[in-house]
């Protein structure tokens, strides 16, 4: 190359396109500045070693002087699985900086899709810009923005982003999603691992139904973070309406508790809790609940319901592995009356019929050993309604044995 006042100079094929196989000093790999799963939470690339890139295009202008390098038309580039088209590619040595132009578009090797009408990052993918970003994954969900930027190699931040699922639009791109989540901005960071929504709303059909000035949710690299968790409301005749909020704390590796307050408009305060243990050969579930009701005289006369003030339960269950043949546990609920948890619809024991049971189980090379206690409880807030065919058996309690053998099968 000439110094001082050269001309760039520019390679092109005699039939308008060329190919180049460049290594990382001519031109630094520039798709794995989009190559991740569809997170918008890091820009770092995950490349294979030995990884090499493929270029494709019309015209490739180098200047010396410039310390610049420009691909341009109809430019292809493929490197450790991942594919980018755009119009041009410009990479600049002194500032460090790499801009892709026009209709730019990455496919990832999971599949997702990426669009853009211009990227501009540093050389080292912690900080860039991105214009009118769209996002497409495997999994049918779509992400969209007007603008996204990389701060800091730690936060990624969208402006005016709109978020949606949509099964039809796999088949039929011009198909509208039924919904989908409006935010002025989002913020994702990954430093603390969340993402943060501000002025976000969720629009039915076109309609915004929930306005939420903050929101601030863990992001998919976290399995478990303690916080508060989505609201779940609810509506009945006797309970009135209700808002239950739970808060999920994960003490440790091996235990987490969940704790719910569910404000009732006819009954008052419910607060639930579910305590959960995992042990090297086993696991065990505390569940408790209480409330103090405040209007007794919305439900039924001369029922349990109307009756009692002040009501609770308490539920276990255990499964461990005395060793890798014999097993033991149990599943037993205790309330204050028979109908408690029915009426509060407390989940996994608000059915009819409640059976409590302690077992324990063995498995041999021909044998096979099964002992349990049973104690049947029936939920119902008056027990003179039940019908005459199950009065009779309403609790009770049996162990039965289960032994067998290939020799008592046989006979």
């Amino acid at each position: 190359m000439a110094s001082g006042g050269a001309q760039p100079q520019t390679y092109q094929a005699a039939g308008g396109h060329s190919a180049f196989r460049c290594c990382a000093q001519a031109l630094p790999p520039i798709a794995p500045a989009w190559a991740q799963d569809t997170n918008i939470d890091s820009f770092n690339p995950k490349m294979p070693e030995d990884a090499k890139m493929l270029l494709s295009a019309n015209e490739l202008v180098y200047n010396q002087d410039a310390e610049r390098v420009i691909v341009r038309g109809a430019v292809q580039i493929n490197y450790g699985g991942y594919q980018m088209v755009a119009q041009q590619v410009e990479y600049s040595q002194k500032t460090g900086r790499i801009i892709a132009t026009g209709e730019i578009e990455l496919i990832e090797p999971g599949g997702n899709r990426v669009y853009a009408d211009q990227m501009d990052v540093t050389d080292d993918f912690g900080n860039g810009f991105i214009e009118r970003l769209r996002v497409e994954t495997t999994d049918l969900t779509k992400l969209a923005a007007v603008t996204g930027e990389r701060r800091n190699g730690e936060e990624m931040i969208l402006n005016n982003a709109v978020y949606t699922a949509c099964t039809p639009c796999a088949t039929n791109p011009d198909h509208k999603s039924l919904w989908h989540v409006k935010a002025q901005r989002i913020v994702q960071n990954g430093k603390t691992h969340t993402i943060r929504m501000e002025n976000a709303k969720f629009e039915l059909f076109g309609k915004p139904i929930l306005y939420l000035p903050v929101l601030e949710v863990p992001d998919q690299t976290i399995k478990r973070k303690s916080g508060f968790l989505v609201p779940k409301f609810s509506y009945t005749q006797k309970l009135g309406a209700g808002v239950s909020v739970p808060y999920y704390w994960a003490i440790s590796p091996y235990m987490d508790a969940t704790v719910t307050a569910t404000g009732l408009t006819r009954q008052g305060f419910l607060l639930q809790g579910e305590f959960r243990q995992r042990f090297e050969n086993g696991e065990h579930i505390l569940s408790m609940a209480g409330i103090s009701q405040l209007n007794r005289s919305s439900f039924t006369g001369n029922t349990v319901d109307a009756q009692e003030t002040t009501r609770g339960m308490i539920g276990s269950k255990a499964k461990f592995d005395i060793n890798p043949r014999w097993t033991f546990g149990w599943d037993v609920l205790v309330q204050s009356d028979n109908n408690f948890a029915k009426t509060y619809e407390l989940s996994t024991f608000d059915g009819t019929t409640l059976t409590n049971q302690v077992y324990l189980t063995g498995l041999g090379k021909r044998n096979y050993f099964d002992a349990r206690a049973f104690y049947f409880d029936i939920q119902d807030a008056d027990r003179t309604a039940l019908p005459k065919t199950s009065r009779p058996w309403p609790r009770f309690s049996t162990i039965p044995i289960r032994i067998r053998s290939p020799c008592s099968a046989a006979s």
